[in-house]
């Protein structure tokens, strides 16, 4: 039977080992690397910014890792169809815009108007235009999950 020290040292080897593959399959360098390719006009306004980094173990109701950004924008300035698909060219992503990005002319409610959905190098992308009649306001939200 092993003394105590060796089990000691076996079970922290194998923690350690456990925590290391943990680690490195949620390392964020990838993850923002997919995210940062989407470059947003320089008058959209930056009003979220979440990065949820590695961690030994992901149990909260937020994916490890994930990036969250949402960008705010007067209604007038809502991109169009073409100037998303713009963006979405741009950084490189294989995909179209489903539906399209007009406002409508009444909603009481936030709506969404178009979307963007893509696999990119093993994440899923999602960007997402919702609008505002009544607020005045357009909503543009990046989500890169594993």
């Amino acid at each position: 039977m092993p003394s105590r020290t060796v089990r000691r040292r076996t079970c922290a080897a194998a923690c350690a080992v456990l925590v290391g593959t943990l680690l490195t399959a949620c390392s964020a360098s990838g993850i923002l690397s997919v995210a940062d390719r989407f470059q947003a006009p320089g008058h959209w306004l930056l009003a979220e910014d979440i990065v949820v980094g590695p961690r030994p173990i992901c149990i909260s109701d937020t994916p490890c890792p994930s990036v969250q950004r949402r960008w705010e924008l007067p209604l007038d300035q809502a991109p169009t169809t073409d100037e998303l698909q713009g963006l979405v060219d741009d950084a490189g992503f294989d995909a179209d815009v489903d539906g399209s990005c007009d406002v409508p002319s009444r909603t009481d409610t936030w709506v969404t108007t178009c979307e963007v959905e893509a696999r990119v190098e093993g994440y899923v992308l999602i960007i997402n235009v919702s609008s505002s009649a009544q607020s005045n306001e357009t909503s543009v939200s990046l989500s890169v999950t594993p």
